[in-house]
């Protein structure tokens, strides 16, 4: 079993003044901003990952950037595997959140009354 080190870490992420104005029109100038950021990202040691874009479940934008193991001088693929770490946890409540929203769940609703067949 190979074992691989990594991390997930937050930097501060300042928004430009005319971040509401810029013009992006198409979706290959926005591809094209993302693809610059990330790489600007990259060199500043402040990114490695991978970044996926999508509209209406099409895929914009499948790149990976930066190094896997720096060590090794490894590079990202599109098929490095990486520890999200408690990350997962936000995706989770948001998708209740989006349940509560819609009348389908309640944030009072016991594990048991969702999944009656559930032992745990």
């Amino acid at each position: 079993m190979r074992r691989c080190s990594t991390s997930v870490g937050m930097i501060p992420f300042r928004e430009p003044i005319d971040w509401r104005e810029m013009p992006i029109t198409t979706d290959a100038k926005l591809v094209a901003e993302i693809e610059d950021l990330a790489g600007r990202l990259t060199q500043a040691d402040a990114f490695s990952g991978v970044v996926v874009l999508t509209r209406g479940g099409e895929p914009l934008l499948r790149r990976a950037f930066g190094l896997a193991d720096r060590g090794a001088k490894r590079v990202n693929t599109m098929d490095t595997p990486f520890e999200l770490a408690s990350v997962s946890k936000m995706f989770t409540a948001m998708a209740v959140a989006q349940l509560a929203e819609q009348g389908k769940l309640s944030f009072d609703a016991t594990i048991g009354s969702l999944l009656p067949d559930y032992s745990g």
